[in-house]
């Protein structure tokens, strides 16, 4: 009785094709036993579309995580289930979307609408199968959306995605991607539009190295495929917060990689020093290869690991790391003829790093860029802080300071306010009189 009248005052008050998608909005504070007085009062309820073409049972597939509002709509309403949007998105579209969506659901709209596993929409020409392996959705849900249409893992969307890439980018489970491989085994040796393989996709993720071993098995060449910027797998892993047993892994498949420069020049350990992927990646990259120490990059005018650190703030202990692996770097000038020390000072690297190059090497602080500027103007320059000036400026000897374009700069500045200050004063002076 309590629910009847509740329905009565709630149609009274909101309307019942409103009301219904409102209240199937709710978190998880739906009350079964009101929107079956709803539907039961008016069953009109269930076939209105109220929203860019949505069915109340769209937002239920979207909100309900339990499946009981999907069950009562699709018994009000069973065709439903093979409505789509103004979009193109059906029901279950919508459920297979939403992250850890619950396997009822899917069922439930599976076995009203079986066709609808097949379906694309408009916006992303997207299957449910692809909304779930993008949404890290559940081993039950992939394997029932594949029963219903395996042929899904074998297309694409809109923007050139299998289901496997999708699964791997969003760290699915390994059964996932064992689901999905095991439907179209070819997946793991095609690429997307970016020429990105299911492995790039993994690794720039901080996938699980059961995940990424599991890609490795089904295509071991995808360790030697570049993407279009000309990354091995190895280089999308060193640039991402990616696990240093999946570093590891890569490394053993393709020791070769970590010598590849990819179309900017940078090996791995340059990416690995300017992406902060942590003391043991870099660790591991530099035993691997010595001398990558001391091979420059092209896109930033002939940077070592080292320039790249610094100039990347870098955490101390990876600067150490790569300082102790090459000291001439610290006498290598960029093509700026900038310094370890100009960069560290002009990049904010912080006070701990710049006196640890200078440490290393004083005489760095005496040295003018192309631009005649000294580690100290950079610093200046960029802000970096009194502290990070006073130890600069404390490495140079007596008169070494000569008015370089900065020191000109800042002249031609304060003469020019000086002069708007006694602009100002005269004509304040005038309006008084």
């Amino acid at each position: 009785m309590a629910c009847d009248v509740l329905a009565e005052t709630l149609f009274a008050q909101y309307g019942d094709a409103v009301f219904l998608q409102e209240k199937l909005c709710e978190d998880d504070e739906l009350n079964i036993a009101v929107v079956t007085e709803l539907l039961r009062k008016s069953p009109a309820a269930a076939f209105t579309s109220v929203e860019e073409g949505s069915l109340p049972l769209h937002f239920a597939a979207e909100y309900d995580k339990g499946g009981h509002m999907v069950v009562a709509l699709l018994q009000a309403h069973p065709d439903g289930a093979s409505v789509a949007n103004s979009f193109g998105s059906l029901p279950l579209h919508w459920a297979a979307g939403q992250p850890d969506q619950k396997k009822g659901v899917i069922s439930a709209l599976l076995q009203a609408y079986p066709s609808g596993a097949s379906e694309m929409d408009m916006q992303g020409r997207s299957l449910p199968l692809h909304l779930a392996a993008e949404s890290h959705a559940g081993v039950d849900v992939i394997a029932l959306l594949l029963q219903a249409y395996p042929v899904g893992a074998s297309l694409r969307d809109a923007d050139g995605d299998f289901p496997l890439n999708l699964a791997a980018f969003n760290n699915a489970e390994v059964l996932v991607v064992h689901l999905l491989l095991e439907a179209y085994p070819e997946a793991a040796s095609l690429e997307d539009s970016n020429r990105h393989m299911p492995i790039h996709s993994a690794v720039s993720c901080n996938a699980q190295v059961k995940l990424v071993a599991r890609l490795l098995e089904a295509y071991p060449a995808a360790v030697r495929k570049p993407d279009n910027s000309g990354s091995l797998p190895l280089h999308t892993a060193a640039g991402c917060s990616t696990r240093p047993d999946v570093v590891r892994v890569l490394l053993l498949a393709n020791p070769g990689a970590v010598s590849v420069c990819d179309n900017n020049g940078d090996l791995p350990l340059h990416v690995s020093a300017a992406n902060q992927a942590g003391l043991e990646i870099v660790k591991m990259l530099l035993d691997a290869y010595p001398d990558g120490a001391g091979t420059p990059n092209s896109n930033e005018g002939g940077w070592l690991p080292l320039h790249v650190a610094v100039g990347n703030r870098a955490e101390l202990p990876i600067v150490q790391l790569l300082l102790e692996a090459n000291r001439g770097a610290l006498k290598r000038p960029d093509v700026n003829r900038d310094l370890p020390l100009h960069i560290a000072a002009g990049k904010n690297a912080g006070l701990e790093i710049v006196k640890l190059v200078l440490e290393a090497f004083p005489a760095a602080a005496c040295a003018y860029s192309r631009d005649s500027f000294l580690p100290l103007h950079r610093a200046e320059q960029s802000n970096a802080g009194l502290e990070v000036e006073a130890a600069l400026l404390a490495a140079l000897p007596p008169g070494k300071i000569r008015a370089s374009q900065l020191d000109r700069r800042r002249k031609e500045a304060v003469a020019k306010n000086q002069k708007k200050k006694k602009k100002k004063t005269t004509v304040g002076e005038k309006d008084t009189i």
